[in-house]
């Protein structure tokens, strides 16, 4: 979850990260979700029902084969129970990125981008999830235990037994 200082300068440098807020929050602001969008995505019993906007953003970050909606809003969820302005030591926002913004769009792009990143390297799902909360160094050290993983595939389960969630369309990101 490390966002190292190159990492962030590329961030805030990169033309489109400064319009993509923007867009983001003019498309988002014009969301409302569909009945049948409310219901598929139930209050799961470790976290309060994840707001719409948070939804939205976590449909436009997901990826066909991970993190995909329900990954994204899985890890929200343990991470800060959708709160964007949540803190714990240097870990900030609603994907409690390391050093990461409270900016919602960012620290999701940022907390997104860890994911997908970990599993490109590690190969796996619960390789990069495990990875998203131990590091990856200890991942691959064996130094973690599998209780963040199954805290995730309680909250995940939780979204894709009640509803398909994992049918929603999202949007590939590079």
């Amino acid at each position: 979850r490390w966002l190292s200082a190159g990492s962030r300068k590329t961030l805030k440098e990169n033309p489109l990260t400064k319009l993509l807020p923007t867009l983001l929050a003019a498309l988002l602001s014009s969301f409302s979700p569909s009945p049948v969008e409310s219901q598929s995505l139930p209050a799961n019993s470790r976290c309060q029902p994840p707001p719409d906007k948070v939804v939205a953003l976590a449909a436009l970050l997901s990826f066909a084969d991970f993190p995909k909606l329900e990954d994204i809003l899985a890890v929200a969820c343990i991470e800060s129970n959708y709160k964007p302005r949540a803190r714990n030591g240097v870990s900030n926002g609603i994907m409690q990125v390391n050093r990461g913004p409270f900016d919602l769009v960012l620290n999701m792009q940022s907390g997104v981008s860890l994911l997908r990143s970990y599993y490109l390297l590690l190969g796996s799902e619960k390789a990069a999830v495990i990875a998203y909360n131990a590091g990856p160094t200890n991942y691959k050290r064996g130094r973690f235990k599998n209780l963040y993983w199954n805290k995730y595939l309680e909250v995940r389960d939780g979204y894709t037994e009640k509803a398909p969630v994992s049918k929603t369309v999202g949007v590939a990101t590079t």
